[in-house]
């Protein structure tokens, strides 16, 4: 496990659950919720509308997962109206010619594809629970610049991106914060 304050969210990271937790889960859905309980310290992990923990609406939370690993990010920040997080192992391959349906030419020219694309999931995630728009949202909708997530031309929250040592691999893991207006 790796646990990390960073901008107004925490997260943690793990690898590891025991076969009680829940067993007829899948091991992404158990790993990333062994995760959130390991941070919330709550029984209940029920997640309400993608935003905030069932039996207290004050922490906002995101999961994520990739292969052999789950994360969960929370925020008890007041002024945090949503929260995502995506993990990415830095190795991961993807197929040829994928970067159309997320990279725009307005996107950081200083991050990795793989950084890019962990920013942009983690945008996704913070900010479709508060979405009231029409159109189906997508992250090829979100473009990262200097650490901000921009939609439709605004700045909309920030985001946070490094990459990590874990397990003896190389991870990238990303963070993204709406605010209260």
């Amino acid at each position: 496990m790796r646990n990390k304050k960073n901008m107004q969210c925490q997260y943690l990271l793990t690898h590891e659950v025991p076969t009680d937790f829940f067993p007829e889960k899948r091991a992404d859905y158990r790993l990333s919720r062994k995760s959130l309980r390991d941070l919330t310290g709550l029984e209940c992990l029920e997640i309400v509308d993608h935003l905030h923990m069932k039996d207290d609406p004050t922490i906002k939370v995101s999961l994520s997962h990739t292969k052999d690993l789950g994360c969960a990010a929370i925020s008890k920040d007041p002024k945090v109206a949503s929260i995502g997080v995506d993990v990415e192992w830095s190795d991961r391959t993807y197929r040829s010619g994928i970067e159309k349906y997320f990279l725009l030419e307005s996107d950081d020219k200083d991050l990795e594809l793989i950084e890019l694309w962990a920013c942009k999931e983690a945008a996704y995630k913070a900010y479709s629970p508060l979405y009231k728009g029409q159109k189906t949202l997508v992250i090829k909708d979100f473009t990262i610049q200097d650490h901000k997530i921009i939609f439709q031309d605004e700045i909309i929250g920030d985001i946070w991106v490094e990459k990590i040592e874990y397990l003896g691999r190389e991870l990238v893991l990303s963070q993204g914060i709406i605010y209260h207006c």
